[in-house]
C-alpha cells in the first residue's frame, strides 16, 4: 500500500502551485502503514492525517488578513483535500472489494 503515500505526496505537491507557477511545490508524506483501513477508526485517522497534511502544505493560517493569500490557501486546501479523498478511495477499494 505504499502507493498511497506517493499519491498523497504528489497530490499535495501539485495543488500548491495553483496560484503561482514560481512557487516550489511542497510535499508531505502521509503514512497509513499502521492503520487498518477496513475499520472506521483507521479511515478516520487517515482522514485526520490528510487534513493536517493539507493544512500544513497549504500554509492555512486562520489569522491571515491578506485576501489574496487567504484565497490562495483556501483554494490549495480545497483542491488538496478533494484530490486526497480520491486517492484515499482508490487505496481503500481493495479492502472492500471482497465484500
Amino acid at each position: 500500500m505504499n502507493i498511497f503515500a506517493a499519491i498523497a505526496a504528489i497530490v499535495l505537491a501539485s495543488t500548491c502551485v495553483v496560484a503561482s507557477t514560481t512557487a516550489a511545490p511542497v510535499t508531505v508524506r502521509v503514512s497509513y502503514a499502521d492503520l487498518n483501513l477496513s475499520s472506521p477508526a483507521g479511515r478516520g485517522t487517515l482522514t485526520r492525517r490528510l487534513t493536517i497534511a493539507a493544512r500544513q502544505t497549504c500554509a492555512v493560517n486562520a489569522g491571515e488578513r491578506d485576501l489574496s493569500v487567504k484565497a490562495y490557501t483556501a483554494l490549495c486546501y480545497k483542491v488538496s483535500i478533494a484530490d486526497a479523498k480520491v486517492a484515499m478511495e482508490q487505496v481503500m477499494a481493495p479492502h472492500f472489494a471482497s465484500r
